[in-house]
């Protein structure tokens, strides 16, 4: 809606003679301008690469928005994640209520103390799993498992600071595509946005990335405490 000061600018102007047409841009121009940014895309997957191809142990803080569209409803979550290789992850949930997710590198363990339950998902594939955070588990040319292209800045209203690019899994997995927010100089993923076959987003906001810090051994480790269900899947 126009606010009354528009509405009656609009009014005391008169009507400004049409302006011409632009000029088509030539066919060549525009394949040329296509090529560059597909190339563009394909040199910051390699700044990703390089920055996460090697890493040993990746952590950071977290803020985590879950979006289920068909409910038109986000819900919000906080905490610290880990990673180790191979196969080890650990997420704590903190905030608004404390949830305990650790791999070790052979089974996962969901904790939920307010339940006073564990489940325990016996041979359990970390690096296998599609997920959000996928991006530290690409193996061999991230080229080869997606189509790569880069988004126009502030997409999807993400910090305009951040580079965009959008990662379509060329095999079939559970989710249809997932965005990235990236510092352009440094690679570093500040941003996932993971949408599922089924419409919902899995947004995670990462701060204070650390890679190769050196993650306690322990932090992967755990045992069920005395007097909680443990149930086996």
């Amino acid at each position: 809606m126009l606010t009354p000061h528009l509405c009656l600018t609009g009014l005391l102007l008169l009507p400004a003679a049409p302006a011409p047409a632009p000029a088509p841009a030539p066919a060549d121009s525009t394949a040329a301008a296509a090529e560059t940014s597909a190339a563009q895309a394909v040199a910051l997957a390699k700044k990703i690469q390089a920055r996460y191809g090697a890493w040993d142990d990746y952590s950071a803080d977290f803020i985590q928005r879950y979006t289920r569209v068909a409910l038109s409803r986000t819900v919000e979550r906080r905490g610290q994640l880990a990673f180790a290789r191979p196969g080890r992850f650990r997420i704590e949930y903190t905030k608004p209520t404390r949830t305990l997710w650790v791999a070790d590198g052979q089974r996962m363990y969901v904790y939920e103390p307010a339940e006073r339950q564990v489940f325990v998902q016996e041979d359990y594939d970390a690096e296998g799993n599609q997920s959000a955070m996928a991006f530290l588990h690409g193996k061999g040319d991230l080229a080869d498992a997606y189509g790569i292209e880069r988004l126009e800045r502030g997409t999807h209203g993400i910090d305009k600071d951040l580079a965009l690019l959008e990662l379509v899994p060329k095999k079939d997995t559970s989710y249809r595509k997932l965005v990235l927010g990236v510092v352009p100089k440094t690679g570093e993923v500040r941003e996932t946005w993971l949408f599922t076959t089924g419409g919902d987003i899995n947004r995670w906001i990462l701060r204070d990335g650390k890679v190769n810090a050196g993650v306690e051994a322990d932090r992967f480790r755990f045992t069920p405490p005395e007097g909680v269900e443990v149930i086996r899947r």
